[in-house]
């Protein structure tokens, strides 16, 4: 295994864990980066590191803790290569339909530069969704009668009708197509699997058994794969289990 110090002096030792401490503080930021930091310093006032066989970074319990912990950890904001994997989702696409309502907008204004009432009384029905609001117009003072409100009916009513269920065709296709993407990444997440590669020691405590691991952790989808190196401490409780710790996932 890339990084096992056997047979190492405490001298070596301790040169090899200010370089770790050192990496640590920088790679992690904050959250395991004060127990890496403390677990060094154990190590380097403490270990002999003579054997080096107590506890292994890529025995099975402890490679299945690290994949648990990276499965479970399902924000996205924590989690980069969960991240990657629901970026790979496309939306799937819709009809373009912009032009459509580019013209009936057109024809609307047409209507407005045909009109035969005052100006001001056809930009105000050109900008009306439906006859009932004509009487009273939001922020303006004029006042439409039963004549405008036939003209209206007759001229603007049509292309305005044509416009608004196109503009709801339009909103409810986006839906929708949100409504595809979000099960696609449903049916992604259910098909998830994590693999812990190139595992590493970094450090070793041969009094408690505990070791700090460098590895490469990856995600694999229908969708692709992608991977980011990690570390983590493994050691035992005082009742003969297993306690992982995994640094940061996110970026």
């Amino acid at each position: 295994m890339l990084g096992s110090i056997e047979r190492c002096s405490i001298y070596h030792t301790s040169i090899y864990l200010t370089k770790f401490a050192s990496r640590v503080e920088l790679r992690t930021g904050k959250g395991l980066e004060s127990d890496m930091l403390k677990f060094a310093a154990v190590l380097a006032a403490t270990a002999t590191l003579a054997g080096c066989n107590s506890f292994d970074c890529g025995q099975q319990d402890v490679v299945e803790s690290v994949k648990t912990i990276a499965k479970q950890t399902n924000n996205p904001l924590a989690n980069s290569l969960l991240s990657e994997a629901i970026m790979s989702v496309k939306q799937p696409p819709i009809k373009d339909r912009s032009s459509e309502k580019r013209d009936l907008e057109a024809a609307l204004d047409k209507a407005r530069r045909d009109c035969k009432l005052n100006d001001a009384m056809c930009t105000y029905m050109s900008r009306a969704r439906n006859s009932g609001e004509l009487p009273n117009y939001p922020g303006t003072a004029l006042q439409a009668g039963p004549r405008e409100v036939d003209y209206y009916r007759q001229n603007f009513a049509p292309i305005r009708e044509k416009l608004t269920s196109l503009e709801q065709e339009i909103k409810t296709a986006y839906v929708d197509q949100e409504n595809q993407r979000q099960a696609g990444v449903a049916d992604l997440l259910s098909k998830v699997s994590y693999n812990v590669e190139a595992i590493r020691l970094r450090a070793r405590n041969d009094q408690t058994g505990a070791v700090a691991c460098v590895a490469n952790l990856s995600i694999s989808t229908p969708n692709g794969s992608w991977w980011r190196e990690i570390e983590y401490i493994a050691e035992k409780t005082s009742d003969g289990g297993t306690v992982v710790r995994v640094g940061r996932l996110g970026n």
